[in-house]
């Protein structure tokens, strides 16, 4: 899978972060896009969509000031014209019912902070060849997702 071109966006309020990610998502030729909050995150996903270049993958950090990012990941999800998006979730914490909150509403997958470069580009390409979008999310314990425990 080419992932050269992909349009990806980066939410995430920890601006060393969003830098790190956009490196690692621009060396595999991915066109990044970074914001810093839920707000920003839905303008850009917006602009994507009437540029016709919709976003196809949405990297969201969990923690952020006044944002939720299961929350916003919902919105993004249950939003017709942006359902296509694949959300990969990043967090630094397991809190009871995220892992059924985030297969519930179709996360892509769920990694763990910190996230190494090799195990994010692994999940990228798990993430964009999942027929559907299904989840893949597993215990968030584990810092590899088991893409074969639906």
């Amino acid at each position: 899978m080419d992932l050269h071109g992909l349009r990806v966006l980066i939410v995430d309020d920890n601006a060393t972060n969003r830098t790190i990610l956009e490196g690692w998502v621009s060396g595999w030729g991915m066109k990044p896009t970074a914001t810093a909050d839920g707000p920003a995150a839905m303008s850009a996903l917006w602009r994507g969509i009437a540029s016709n270049e919709p976003i196809t993958l949405v990297l969201l950090d969990t923690r952020m000031p006044g944002t939720d990012g299961i929350e916003l990941a919902r919105g993004i999800l249950q939003t017709p014209e942006l359902k296509a998006c694949r959300v990969i979730l990043l967090t630094s914490e397991d809190r009871p019912g995220d892992a059924a909150r985030c297969r519930a509403l179709g996360i892509t997958a769920v990694l763990m902070k910190p996230v190494q470069q090799e195990e994010l580009l692994d999940n990228i390409y798990r993430a964009l060849s999942q027929e559907g979008g299904r989840s893949a999310v597993a215990d968030f314990r584990t810092r590899h997702i088991d893409y074969d425990s639906r």
